[in-house]
């Protein structure tokens, strides 16, 4: 949306460049409103396309509220932690979202591996294939979606 507002203005460059007024150039593209507003400012020299930041509204929940909520209760939704704190779900996403936290197997995980992550990944499966090599544990095993079975031959 934010490369459609940039060639609009664009467009509008155009027009203004080639002496067109306002109405003119917004007749088929955007409101007068808007059109003036960058006639107006390409009239004083400044030729930004993209948009200037805006403050919007501030949020009234602290990245650490839900942070610690979630520490507190890894298994808490996201929309119960929403309506603990009287708020949108979309909102909680987003704070979720900064602190780097995702909703995996029913509990929050960080969205980024540590490195002891990584290093107790590779730990594991190099012990796990060696346990294979002396005894043949994943010939017995029998996997079918997310439950696994034993299986010994009789």
């Amino acid at each position: 949306m934010a490369t459609d507002k940039v060639y609009l203005r664009h467009c509008i460059l155009y027009d203004f460049q080639q002496r067109r007024n306002a109405t003119e150039a917004c007749r088929n593209l955007v409101k007068d409103r808007t059109c003036r507003i960058c006639f107006e400012n390409f009239g004083a020299g400044d030729f930004d396309l993209n948009d200037k930041p805006r403050s919007g509204r501030p949020s009234l929940i602290d990245d650490d509220i839900v942070k610690t909520m979630i520490e507190q209760g890894l298994f808490l939704t996201r929309s119960e932690i929403a309506k603990k704190l009287y708020s949108a779900q979309q909102t909680i996403s987003d704070h979720i979202r900064k602190i780097g936290l995702m909703w995996k197997y029913s509990r929050w995980v960080p969205h980024e591996l540590s490195e002891k992550n990584l290093l107790n990944r590779v730990v594991m499966c190099t012990s796990l294939l060696a346990w294979s090599k002396n005894e043949p544990f994943l010939d017995r095993i029998i996997t079918g979606d997310e439950k696994w079975i034993t299986y010994k031959k009789s």
